[in-house]
């Protein structure tokens, strides 16, 4: 089931909200379901979010209203929370669903006098910590939910542009992907450097740009590999195993993919930077179907410039869109757990 056809079943739904003018936060009016009727549903649409406009005024936090401005990274606690880091200003957007409030996450000072100055990619980890890849500084940043300060991982000598970050919690590591080191670093939880495993190169192993990765259910480490239009699969140790995309036997094309993830039944799920898509895959790669326009789109349902994604505990689905400052939000119907949980 291609995009385009995606976007033309289901884009009327929202001419007249996209027709009011600006639209800051939108929510469907009626259900709906990708793919449509008869088909099975996997998808429900939930919503998109750029500002604290979702919320009632008059019960904002202290720090005024938030608008998204260059969106990168995203997280959610599974418990109504959702982070997203913002390239400009150096800020990290907080959504708190369950307490219906909007702010800015403001951590304390960290142990060399600041925070972060550019954050890319987020991850967090069972204990609800945020680490932060704070690229320009060449590091990752830890802090509590509280905005307690942690620690930090790494620094100039062991990464060079780190731009996303992924923990595995059964290996107790934390896995860094370096897009200009065309490398992934691994530390420990208590943030000492491991090793490193990659270079720059076309064969297997090696990468062009990797970017978002995630811990598969078998614990093994998928990689976008995104100027080689791959997704690529290690074990915990950085042993390659095997090569995800634009071969014979899966039918699945990608061109940029940008970040990955798993929801509970398995599925492994790519957003491609280049394609504006999400693909669902099997857990092997074979190609289930794609949510998007295959071009950028300003559209409600479609993305302009996906560059991150998170599913949590509960199989939401949220995707920043940089270009169109927001984030979206659908519900995975795993067979398991066919329950439409929402976000608020």
């Amino acid at each position: 089931m291609g995009g385009l056809c995606f976007a033309m079943r289901l884009a009327a739904v929202f001419v007249a909200v996209m027709s009011s003018g600006c639209v800051k936060t939108v929510t469907p009016s009626r259900t709906i379901v990708w793919p449509p009727p008869p088909e099975r549903p996997v998808f429900k649409f939930v919503g998109i979010y750029s500002s604290s406009d979702v919320f009632a005024k008059h019960i904002l936090t202290s720090s005024g209203d938030l608008a998204l401005k260059n969106p990168y990274g995203i997280v959610s606690d599974g418990n109504g929370k959702v982070y997203v880091s913002q390239i400009r200003g150096g800020k990290i957007a907080l959504f708190d669903f369950a307490e219906q409030q909007g702010s800015y996450f403001e951590p304390e000072v960290g142990e060399n006098g600041s925070t972060f100055l550019s954050p890319h990619g987020l991850a967090i980890d069972a204990e609800g910590n945020i680490y932060v890849a704070d690229t320009d500084q060449k590091r990752i940043v830890v802090f509590r939910s509280d905005r307690r300060f942690l620690r930090t991982m790494g620094n100039k000598s062991i990464l060079e542009r780190p731009v996303h970050v992924a923990v595995h919690e059964k290996a107790r590591r934390v896995y860094v992907s370096d897009s200009r080191r065309h490398c992934i670093s691994v530390f420990s939880l208590s943030g000492e450097y491991c090793f490193s495993f990659g270079h720059k190169g076309t064969g297997n192993g090696e990468f062009a740009m990797p970017y978002g990765l995630a811990v598969g259910p078998e614990g093994n480490i998928y990689v976008a590999d995104m100027l080689n239009a791959r997704i690529q699969v290690f074990d915990a140790d950085g042993r390659f195993l095997r090569i995800i995309g634009n071969t014979a036997a899966s039918r699945l094309e990608l061109e940029f993919p940008r970040d990955v993830g798993f929801t509970s039944d398995g599925s492994l799920h790519i957003i491609d930077i280049k394609r504006a898509q999400l693909v669902t895959c099997t857990p092997e790669g074979v190609l289930r179907f794609t949510i998007g326009d295959e071009f950028p789109s300003a559209n409600p349902l479609g993305f302009s410039s996906p560059t991150a994604m998170h599913i949590d505990k509960r199989d939401r689905v949220y995707i920043v869109d940089q270009i169109n400052n927001r984030f979206t939000v659908w519900q995975y119907m795993a067979e398991a757990n066919q329950a439409m949980a929402v976000v608020h």
